[in-house]
């Protein structure tokens, strides 16, 4: 009877030795892995999280190809810096580009006519004889085939006070956070959104402690 409790309790040991000690990371090794490289905020986490495939390299070594998402949860003061910035942009299309566009549109119909009628020979001179005109087309002009300039400029100032915001909600998370968080859309940051991403060479340790970050 001895024999056996001490040969049961043996066999439970090893094999919870054993199962501490896994031949590969399993997905919650390697999930923990990314978690600490990215840092940890109530705002950033890691979801999507998948294994992809594994390749050893002698018995305690092991890289990864591992794929998952990144999410940014919303908050207020983000919201309504989007809903700005927006309101921003949608303000410079109607107030600017538009207007720009219709005064653009009908210096090039009175000019189109007054060469049709036969009053000026081509449009260069028609363009020199209304030279004051001519100067206020091409800004006109500029402004409407090419609004994304001015548009991008207050954007990417705006992605600058979103990204600062969220460095102070969380100050310790790894650069590449906020890098993508400045890349996203400005429309996204109006509610909880992801970023994938791909690790093909995730380099894992085995330890003591279990497969950790090599």
């Amino acid at each position: 009877m001895t024999t056996k409790i001490a040969f049961i309790f043996v066999s439970t040991t090893l094999a919870v030795m054993l199962a501490g000690c896994s031949s590969s990371p399993s997905d919650a090794d390697a999930r923990k892995v990314v978690e600490n490289a990215i840092g940890s905020c109530d705002y950033v986490k890691v979801t999507d999280f998948e294994k992809v495939n594994g390749i050893a390299s002698g018995d305690n070594y092991y890289t990864l190809q591992v794929k998952y998402a990144i999410e940014f949860k919303s908050f207020d003061k983000n919201i309504n810096v989007a809903k700005d910035i927006l309101g921003q942009a949608e303000k410079f299309q109607s107030d600017v580009v538009q207007p720009s566009r219709t005064r653009r549109d009908a210096y090039e119909q009175a000019r189109k006519e007054a060469v049709s009628s036969g009053k000026y020979e081509n449009t260069g001179a028609y363009d020199m004889d209304h030279s004051a005109e001519w100067e206020k087309y091409n800004i006109d002009n500029e402004v409407a085939i090419n609004p994304d300039w001015t548009l991008n400029n207050f954007t990417n100032k705006g992605r600058a006070i979103l990204t600062n915001n969220l460095r102070e909600l969380c100050p310790n998370m790894n650069q590449v956070v906020y890098q993508e968080y400045a890349k996203a859309a400005i429309n996204k940051h109006l509610d909880t959104f992801k970023v994938p991403f791909e690790n093909n060479k995730l380099t894992m340790i085995k330890s003591d402690n279990g497969w950790v970050s090599r």
